[in-house]
């Protein structure tokens, strides 16, 4: 019986040692990022009604036409220029400075949203990149004798990787606000 019993326990032994499961390290975890509310004021003095989210800071006003907002939570600024474009040329304009978005994506996927404003003012061209570029968010809005753009970027290369897509959806529904909210 002794035998008998040691047999077992080898057999019981022996199986449990043989097809091991391979293991695999798990991936980096980050913390949900911390997304502003989209809760909404006007930029003073810019020379189009453009509307900030309500947590985001502005920064120095040197010359109207130049403008930073600072999203401290993102470490991240949002860099607006609204100027007159030459007459007759808009459209060029407006080519040199999708060129000028294109070379700063950076050959990186992009989406690309065209609209119109609600009050059919502005002709507006988004294209923002979820992933981790210097410059995620960009825009071009062209109407009522303005060219305006916004370039937002990071500050510093310490976004969580994770973290981006949440905020770049953040700001481009910041942008949208500005043009679809009348």
């Amino acid at each position: 019986m002794n035998k008998l019993l040691i047999c077992i326990l080898a057999a019981l032994t022996l199986c449990s040692c043989g097809g091991k499961e391979k293991t695999y390290p798990r991936a980096t975890a980050y913390p949900r990022a911390e997304i502003y509310d989209s809760a909404y004021r006007l930029l003073p003095d810019f020379p189009i009604p453009f509307y900030i989210n309500a947590s985001a800071h502005e920064g120095e006003r040197t010359v109207p036409e130049w403008r930073d907002v600072r999203y401290p939570l993102y470490n991240a600024t949002l860099h607006l220029s609204c100027v007159e474009p030459t007459s007759g040329h808009e459209e060029a304009e407006v080519q040199s400075r999708i060129e000028r978005m294109v070379m700063n994506i950076g050959g990186a996927a992009v989406s690309e949203e065209e609209f119109y404003s609600a009050d059919s003012l502005y002709r507006v061209l988004i294209f923002h990149e979820p992933g981790y570029t210097p410059t995620p968010v960009q825009f071009v809005a062209l109407g009522n004798g303005r060219l305006t753009t916004g370039v937002f970027a990071f500050d510093s290369p310490t976004v969580a990787a994770d973290s981006v897509a949440p905020i770049v959806e953040s700001v481009v529904r910041d942008i949208r606000y500005t043009f679809l909210a009348k």
